[in-house]
């Protein structure tokens, strides 16, 4: 919402209820997940994981390098077929088909992270290059479209308020906009990084 305002003259100020009512309804849901985190749920999920850190690691035998090794371009094909897929299923309307990719994209990164020690300097770096490109439009779109909903569910708060409803579907707009132009770079940066992978 920072940005609106330089673009609209005059509604700078009418945007402050709007950040507001959006600030409360984030809150809530900070509330939420200050709840959650605090439950006996995920106090036994902590401790599971504790658990299973603080053991021994099994030792090493000689095959265990060999099989990563085979295992890694096996990995590499199947990350790069679930981005292919997840781009196959985009579509502009929709931004969770985007969050998809985002998340396969992701996985893809975090994977050739772990195994950079298998692979050229140079490859790992021109592979995370375009991945980096690509998750830097995909986490635009997704703010942009978290943004927007956000601002919707701003206006349905105060329903008798119809200043608020409007700056709601302005920025609204503006963010779905946003979005929608972030979504024409993506077929073209995910084919430059599927190349590179």
């Amino acid at each position: 919402l920072p940005t609106i305002p330089s673009l609209q003259p005059g509604v700078g100020a009418g945007l402050a209820r709007l950040r507001e009512t959006v600030a409360a309804i984030d809150g809530v849901r900070d509330q939420a997940a200050v709840v959650e985190a605090a439950s006996v749920r995920t106090t036994r999920i902590a401790l599971a994981l504790g658990q299973w850190l603080c053991a021994a690691p099994p030792a090493p035998s000689d095959g265990d390098a060999a099989a990563i090794g085979e295992l890694w371009p096996l990995l590499l094909a199947r990350q790069k077929k679930q981005i292919g897929k997840r781009l196959r299923q985009t579509r502009p309307d929709d931004p969770a088909t985007f969050h998809a990719l985002r998340i396969a994209v992701r996985k893809t990164r975090y994977a050739i992270e772990f195994f950079a020690p298998l692979q050229a300097g140079k490859v790992v770096a021109r592979r995370l290059a375009a991945l980096v490109k690509l998750q830097d439009v995909l986490g635009r779109i997704n703010d942009q479209a978290i943004g927007a909903e956000l601002v919707r569910q701003a206006a349905v708060t105060r329903p008798d308020d119809p200043q608020l409803a409007a700056e709601s579907a302005f920025a609204a707009g503006f963010l779905t906009a946003g979005a929608r132009a972030g979504a024409g770079q993506v077929a073209k940066l995910a084919r430059r990084a599927l190349r590179a992978l």
